[in-house]
């Protein structure tokens, strides 16, 4: 494992969007560890492929209670509420801005086995999943 150097802001891979994962091989296992890896190093919530530079539909989130996850091509298939949120990312560093965000989502996304998998995310994973999602279609939050 290693730790990958994180893309910051103007570099142009952070607007493109990326192309969905065809097949869970070594590769890719071996770049969601990568990410965690880094994920874990930079205190993130969340990191998304293309923040690594690669366009991948692949994202990570660390959960504090649990271990942190790697998440394949996913997808927002509902969101549910509105609330205004103080947001920061690993791309901009020290900057954050006020954004609104849904109180919950509920996501799809196929995990390091293969399955497909459905999950409710509530509050600042709700915030977290979004974000990253939003990175793997070259949008970032600075243009919310």
């Amino acid at each position: 494992m290693s730790i990958l150097q994180i893309r910051t802001f103007p570099d142009p891979i952070l607007r493109s969007k990326a192309k969905p994962v065809m097949e869970i091989n070594d590769d890719i296992k071996n770049l969601t560890s990568d990410m965690i890896e880094t994920l874990l190093e930079a205190k993130g919530l969340g990191l998304a492929a293309n923040q690594v530079g690669v366009l991948k539909r692949i994202i990570v989130l660390n959960f504090p209670e649990k271990q942190p996850m790697a998440l394949i091509n996913p997808e927002i298939m509902k969101k549910i509420g509105r609330r205004e949120v103080e947001e920061g990312c690993l791309s901009f560093p020290d900057l954050e801005l006020t954004i609104t965000r849904p109180n919950s989502i509920i996501g799809t996304f196929t995990n390091l086995k293969g399955d497909r998998k459905s999950s409710t995310f509530v509050g600042v994973w709700a915030q977290a999943f979004q974000h990253e999602c939003d990175h793997l279609d070259g949008i970032t939050f600075d243009t919310l």
